[in-house]
């Protein structure tokens, strides 16, 4: 993935954030340091997931199929090349918030020890 639309995309949630983080305080001019910490957490939350999900598929390893075996990860038990096992969804969550992320990933594990290696 390229940098300039990571950021583009980046740069669109992160002034809509921007905007209802905004509108939010203007609703709620009294609101307490622990009801702008929540506001904070739940609105920064929506930019964890984007950035995480992001990354992750644009992370050379997120296309083991396109790696040749010599290139690929090493599992930790048998020190095999992984292989794939095909697609997989993987989750991710932050201790605040109920935000989560999912995305589709290529599962890989050793074909020795037949270990699952998650991202």
């Amino acid at each position: 993935m390229d940098g300039e639309w990571l950021e583009g995309g980046w740069a669109a949630l992160q002034a809509e954030v921007g905007r209802e983080l905004s509108g939010w305080r203007a609703a709620h001019p009294r609101a307490t340091l622990a009801e702008l910490e929540a506001a904070v957490a739940a609105a920064t939350g929506r930019l964890q997931v984007r950035y995480l999900a992001d990354l992750a598929h644009a992370s050379a390893a997120a296309d083991l199929e396109a790696s040749p075996a010599a290139e690929r990860p090493r599992c930790p038990d048998c020190g095999g090349a992984l292989e794939t096992r095909g697609r997989d969804v993987r989750s991710a969550s932050w201790q605040r918030g109920p935000r989560r992320t999912t995305a589709q990933a290529i599962e890989p594990a050793a074909p020795e020890s037949g270990r699952s290696a998650v991202w």
